[in-house]
């Protein structure tokens, strides 16, 4: 049995899965030079933790910014729980690009007896996508995931259906600030499309794949996500996720971004309404 053992993901899953709503992107506003913010204070995570986690908040502070909502909280950060801020933002658009200055380091006190904590504090300037959103509400997508967090070694699955026949892709937002392909594997395997209240699985029973939960090296523990991605395959019968993306390969965030952004003007009806349900839940 092959064990993909991808060191880089999860001791906490934020998110069970994220989702877009880009039915037409042709008509979604890019706009160009949004000033980002993100500090984090950091108390038992690695400074390099620290770092990804005010690099994150900037980008959500940029998006934030342009689709007009806020959801960041407070700048302690006691662990990295808080990265889910970052990624409920996915929801309202996301960075295409980004340059990227870091600021001189700085202190913080809970309260006048406590000691200084360092704050890692760093500045984007980011060019935003928000996508116009015309969902279909005949097409949706249901994902779940088998845990809402994962020790080391523990294996994950994730579960999901749609309500119309679809292509499907499931991607990792890992916490070394890079987003891989986990579904599908292979460029060079054509995947069949998901029926209607179908149930995927991945990894399925019979591939004989284990996905094995791992921390980055020195990391206590990580937050990271895994986003599923369907297709109106009605719509789209000759797409395939592998003419944009490779399995083979990691993305830089907002590399990753501008080529999903790309492939969403390529295709007429793309993500879905989406309901996300824990485990056993009816």
């Amino acid at each position: 049995m092959k064990r993909i053992r991808n060191h880089n993901i999860i001791f906490v899953l934020v998110v069970a899965a994220v989702y877009f709503i880009l039915p037409d992107c042709l008509h979604a506003k890019e706009i160009a030079g949004v000033i980002g913010r993100g500090e984090a204070a950091v108390v038992g995570i690695t400074a390099e933790q620290g770092q990804l986690i005010a690099l994150q908040r900037a980008r959500a502070d940029a998006v934030e910014q342009v689709a007009g909502t806020r959801v960041l909280g407070s700048t302690l950060v006691k662990d990295s729980v808080l990265v889910g801020d970052f990624i409920k933002t996915f929801s309202r658009g996301f960075i295409v690009d980004e340059k990227v200055t870091w600021l001189p380091l700085g202190t913080f006190r809970e309260n006048d007896k406590s000691a200084p904590i360092p704050v890692y504090r760093v500045e984007i300037i980011a060019t935003v996508m928000i996508p116009e959103k015309k969902p279909d509400t005949g097409f949706f997508l249901e994902a779940s995931i088998n845990r809402p967090f994962y020790l080391d070694g523990e294996e994950a699955v994730i579960r999901a259906k749609v309500s119309k026949k679809s292509h499907i892709a499931v991607f990792n937002i890992r916490a070394d600030d890079r987003v891989a392909m986990l579904y599908p594997v292979s460029g060079r395997i054509k995947t069949r499309m998901l029926q209607p209240n179908e149930t995927f699985l991945f990894p399925s029973p019979d591939s004989g794949l284990v996905l094995e939960m791992g921390t980055l090296k020195g990391h206590k523990q990580d937050s990271e996500a895994f986003m599923v991605v369907a297709v109106n395959a009605g719509k789209n019968s000759s797409f395939q996720f592998a003419d944009y993306f490779s399995a083979d390969r990691l993305y830089l965030v907002p590399e990753f971004f501008e080529i999903y952004s790309r492939f969403a003007k390529d295709v007429a009806e793309q993500i879905l309404p989406y309901e996300v349900r824990k485990r056993g839940e009816q």
